[in-house]
């Protein structure tokens, strides 16, 4: 990639970035009043419009977004970067950046030609941005008594699991990240995840999508919408969490029986336990680390390791 792509990754990264957050924001207000409801369409619109020149320039580089004029295509990048420091490059507008990532899939359509159904634009994305366009555009223009929030949240939804791949690029080696507390800070999160509805309507999406024995409780969002999106790992199909397979316990959980506690391995050793949720029933436990098995263990208040019966500090 050239000095213009990254440039404009790095802009529109941190343009979708400040759309999103504001839209959670005004969220949680919980309010239906017309300016509320107005401002989160913009800010989604926004977003929604800003990940999709990313996804275009990741893809096929800034020329697929931009419109040059007759002078600017004898342009080095260099000049063109002056030009969009100046305001005097041109883009596509929405409508047609639509029209760009609107085929039929195709395993060259996807980021990274990664088989993954979030990157490739087919009839369910579509529909999702259509179903949003439709709530939008009656708002904007003539006003609306109520707002079919299922659509707000599968917009988000969708913005997150675009944004997020990006993110998994640079953060893989580490195993887990999630993207959208990073994002909001813990306690906008957690105000955001606690929000009457949003649990329900993300399930529901989850067990439309996949059989529920697939499905785990996320770590991050705690909701029933962790998938195995590859061989090796799970995504959260709402707040982007990533869980490589590793990161999974294999003892029996304390309270429902099953071989499933998710945590975070990488950080056990300079703690004296991490939290660990079940896969299943979704409690959570503590975990430690032995110094003198060296086994990853359910934290007891006595301090002693349930292997090999010392202490485990």
């Amino acid at each position: 990639m050239g000095i213009l792509d990254n440039e404009l990754i790095n802009r529109l990264k941190k343009t979708c970035e400040s759309y999103l957050r504001h839209t959670i924001e005004h969220l949680i207000l919980q309010r239906d009043d017309y300016d509320n409801l107005l401002q989160i369409v913009i800010n989604i619109q926004g977003a929604l419009e800003a990940v999709i020149k990313l996804f275009i320039v990741k893809n096929k580089g800034y020329k697929e977004i931009t419109i040059f004029k007759k002078h600017q295509y004898t342009y080095t990048e260099v000049q063109l970067l002056d030009d969009l420091n100046n305001g005097l490059l041109k883009f596509c507008n929405y409508e047609e950046l639509i029209e760009k990532v609107n085929l039929s899939p195709t395993k060259e359509s996807c980021i990274n030609n990664l088989n993954d159904e979030f990157f490739e634009f087919d009839n369910e994305i579509k529909n999702i941005i259509k179903e949003f366009e439709k709530q939008r555009n009656q708002l904007i223009h003539i006003g609306l008594q109520s707002i079919k929030t299922e659509s707000f949240y599968n917009a988000i939804r969708l913005i997150i699991s675009i944004f997020t791949h990006f993110y998994y690029e640079a953060n893989s080696l580490y195993g887990s990240f999630n993207y959208l507390e990073e994002l909001l800070g813990s306690e906008l999160f957690g105000k955001f995840v606690s929000l009457t509805g949003v649990k329900q309507e993300i399930e529901t999406i989850a067990l439309n999508k996949y059989d529920k024995k697939e499905l785990k409780y996320c770590f991050g969002c705690g909701f029933l919408s962790m998938y195995p999106k590859h061989f090796d790992y799970y995504k959260c199909l709402f707040c982007g969490c990533e869980i490589l397979e590793e990161f999974i316990y294999s003892e029996n959980c304390p309270s429902c029986g099953k071989k499933e506690i998710i945590y975070d391995s990488l950080n056990i050793q300079d703690n004296l336990y991490v939290n660990g949720r079940c896969s299943y029933c979704k409690k959570i436990f503590k975990i430690s680390r032995c110094n003198n098995c060296n086994k990853d263990v359910y934290y007891l208040h006595n301090g002693i390791c349930p292997k090999c019966k010392k202490t485990i500090i």
